[in-house]
């Protein structure tokens, strides 16, 4: 628990920096789908390399979120964000620059583990400046922010595109810039609260915070149905608006607007959950009609280009998307008495099994699509995998469980 140095009215600058540096250097990794077909035409890439593409941001995170939870839980967390940041940046220029696919790929694959750095950084510094009954808040609020610079990317970069003449590399070489300035700002801001009794509760780790993996059942759960929310999630940035284009004729800008309106759903979507979920912590039921709700959504996607059924499908779907990112986000800071190393433990593990998701969705559509030639076939396959939120939801958890996974 934090003590009251926490209550500086400072932290709030520090935190939203934080948040709304983390998800604006996203940017560069998510909007790949609107820049896909100018990269294919340029470089002459399959159907199952589109796939790596896709999956290749994603790839190393799955092998080491882990380490790096347990790794970078043991050094500054300023410093870790600063140093991610700026190398983010590096990778985006040599994906920009990139003369042919390999290359192009290990600069997404790097730039993927600059991200996954973050995570446990923002997982002490949560730990740091909060109050366990504030952390929902800030996950709500860190959940917006990414739904709008979502929102900022996919409206954004078709219209770089444009600008252009349709170079791909250019919307890069931007995301690159803007990583250095959001470094600059964040050594500027940022400030860690180390107190004695956070300094306490990290010196009193008896042996391996890796035994936490084993006592805690609730983030191997809810991890399991955020597998098969990022197959869908990044299936769909990835290939989404290929297909719309292809199959219905509609502009990268407006496919690219369309998933704007989605993201800012998903923003709005933390703030209208999470005093819902503050009420009703411990209920079950969202998870279990989550899960079938972005199933039977993403699927809704594939069959219109009419605007407004569209417009309506996506806003029910990013609602869902709000509902479950606020459940996911809370969870390790609610496992009974855990040490803040622990926490970020717990959330590497989930976000191993977030990028493992992510991994195989555009894997797995890139290699149905070319083993078919059905683009359509492909993502539909993928699209039915958010069932294991429900899935996930009704499988018993263990002693002592977090309050958002009572019954």
């Amino acid at each position: 628990m934090p003590s009251s140095s926490s209550r500086s009215p400072y932290r709030w600058v520090v935190l939203s920096t934080f948040i709304l540096t983390h998800s604006a250097a996203l940017i560069g990794a998510v909007v790949l789908g609107i820049l896909l077909p100018s990269i294919t035409e340029d470089l002459g890439l399959s159907p199952s390399e589109q796939g790596w593409l896709g999956s290749s941001a994603f790839i190393g995170n799955l092998a080491l979120s882990l380490p790096f939870g347990w790794w970078l839980s043991r050094y500054s967390a300023k410093w870790t964000i600063a140093v991610s940041l700026a190398l983010g940046a590096l990778c985006l220029l040599i994906q920009g620059w990139a003369p042919f696919f390999i290359l192009l790929l290990l600069g997404r694959l790097f730039f993927g583990l600059t991200a996954l750095a973050r995570d446990p950084a923002k997982a002490l510094l949560f730990r740091q400046w909060l109050d366990e009954r504030e952390i929902p808040l800030m996950n709500g609020l860190l959940n917006a922010a990414f739904g709008v610079m979502l929102t900022i990317g996919f409206v954004a970069t078709p219209l770089v595109l444009n600008l252009f003449d349709g170079d791909w590399r250019k919307p890069f070489y931007a995301y690159a810039a803007l990583n250095v300035v959001f470094a600059l700002v964040w050594v500027m801001v940022g400030r860690e609260n180390i107190t004695g009794d956070y300094k306490k509760s990290v010196t009193s780790q008896e042996g391996t915070p890796l035994r936490s993996l084993l006592r805690y059942r609730e983030p191997w759960l809810v991890g399991l149905g955020m597998v098969g929310y990022s197959m869908a999630q990044m299936a769909q940035f990835t290939f989404w608006p290929t297909f719309m284009r292809d199959e219905f004729g509609m502009s990268l800008v407006t496919s690219g607007w369309l998933i704007g309106v989605l993201g800012l759903v998903v923003a709005s979507g933390g703030f209208i959950v999470v005093p819902l979920l503050s009420r009703r912590a411990g209920n079950r039921v969202p998870l279990l009609i989550i899960g079938v709700t972005l199933c039977v959504t993403f699927l809704g996607t594939l069959e219109t280009d009419s605007i407004p059924i569209l417009i309506a499908v996506l806003i029910i779907n990013g609602l869902g998307r709000g509902a479950f990112w606020t459940i996911y986000n809370t969870i390790p800071f609610e496992l009974p008495e855990s040490r803040p190393r622990e926490v970020a433990l717990a959330q590497g593990l989930m976000q191993t099994m977030f990028w493992g998701g992510g991994v195989l969705g555009p894997l797995l559509v890139g290699f149905i699509h070319q083993a078919t030639g059905d683009l359509k076939l492909a993502m539909v396959v993928i699209f039915i995998f958010p069932i294991a939120m429900t899935l996930a939801s009704l499988l018993p958890s263990g002693q002592g469980k977090p309050r958002s996974l009572e019954t």
